[in-house]
């Protein structure tokens, strides 16, 4: 029975469904187009962000606990372990380190001017350069720097 005068349709046309599926399946490779040509600059951004903060939480760590919390850089495993140095013997021990992976994946590469140095008590970085300067490389991008400089500022540029 007609209901004020339309006709009842059950589903869809297969052109509708053909023309449908098309035009999702566009808007999902252009997605994916664009998601692949981002990764690199998301992974140096979120690694290049992700280092800066935590040297911040190191410098705040050795000030609030009066000891030396201490950092080295591992470039080829783009890697990074940062201790409270209790005993102030310069190397990790039990239940002092954090190690961090950057999970910069294939997309950032990572060179430094130094293997690390240590925040002491007052704040103040101490570094072999008197400077440490962390430069994360993703392939057509430019460069971002993570330094710290002998105050213990941590200043990151290339945003």
């Amino acid at each position: 029975m007609n209901v004020a005068g339309f006709r009842g349709r059950e589903g869809y046309t297969l052109t509708e469904l053909v023309v449908t599926t098309g035009l999702v399946a566009l808007v999902g490779a252009i997605a994916v187009a664009n998601y692949r040509g981002q990764t690199p600059c998301y992974a140096q951004e979120r690694c290049t962000f992700e280092l800066a903060a935590d040297l911040r939480a190191a410098r705040a760590e050795a000030q609030s606990r009066n000891v030396p919390v201490r950092v080295a850089l591992d470039t080829a495993a783009a890697r990074y372990t940062a201790w409270v140095d209790r005993n102030t013997n310069g190397t990790p021990d039990a239940g002092e380190q954090t190690v961090v992976d950057l999970d910069a994946g294939r997309h950032v590469r990572l060179t430094a001017n130094a293997t690390g140095g240590t925040f002491d008590t007052r704040g103040r970085f101490l570094c072999s350069n008197g400077y440490w300067q962390v430069t994360l490389i993703a392939a057509h991008l430019a460069d971002r720097t993570v330094r710290v400089l002998p105050g213990g500022q941590v200043d990151w540029s290339g945003r």
